[in-house]
This record gives structure tokens, sequence and C-alpha cells, in this order.
């Protein structure tokens, strides 16, 4: 894979963020670094990282896909409330891993309970 400064910033970016952000929010996120950089550009080069294993390119069928730097094996909790997704990097039960072939659980972050929790009161 050729070196690209855009490239870098792109990888650099999903690293050192743990949100797993869509190609759309990785773009606002990486403008702030190069305010040139298009999001063709931040398409492209998600493709090409994840082609390479250099990245996790996590498919979601209720919406679009998500990035994640951390090539490390590992699951995902997604809140069923917000969307946002979450690393867990303990082991799940086989029968959870076996009953999920993407690896992902769902539930409530703690952010939307939490909203939740003050609109009850």
């Amino acid at each position: 894979m050729i070196y690209s400064r855009q490239r870098e910033i792109i990888l650099n970016t999903l690293r050192t963020n743990p949100v797993h952000p869509t190609a759309d929010e990785l773009h606002e996120m990486v403008k702030g670094q190069d305010p040139n950089i298009s999001i063709a550009t931040v398409y492209r080069n998600l493709n090409q990282l994840a082609a390479a294993g250099k990245v996790l390119k996590i498919s979601n069928p209720n919406g679009a896909d998500r990035f994640d730097g951390n090539i490390v094996h590992h699951n995902h909790a997604v809140c069923s409330c917000c969307g946002r997704m979450f690393d867990i990097m303990v082991p799940l039960p086989d029968v959870c891993a076996a009953a999920n072939a993407q690896r992902d659980i769902s539930g409530i972050c703690a952010r939307c309970a939490q909203t939740q929790r003050n609109e009850y009161r």
C-alpha cells in the first residue's frame, strides 16, 4: 500500500477514537486536520485500509457501515437507542457468539439509560 498523508490521518483518527464512525462521521473528524480532504477520499482510503486488514469494516444492516481502528479480535455492543458502538474486549460465552455471527450484541448504553431515567422522574 502506497503511503499517503491523508490515509495516515484517517488511520490515526480511527486508532485514537474508539467511536466506530461511519465514513461521513470520520470525514467530519478528519477535516480539522486536512480541510481539503473530500468524502470520496475518505471512502476510498477506508475501503483500501479495510481490504489491507488495517481497519475493520463493520457492516450495519440498519444503516451505514462503521469502521474500527482496533483490529485485535473483539466483539461489539450496539446501543439500540442511539446506535453508538462500543468494544467488548472480554470473550463472549460460546452460546452468545454462536447466536450472533456478527459478534455484536445490543442493549442500551449508559448515556441513553441515564437520559431515560431522567425522563421518567
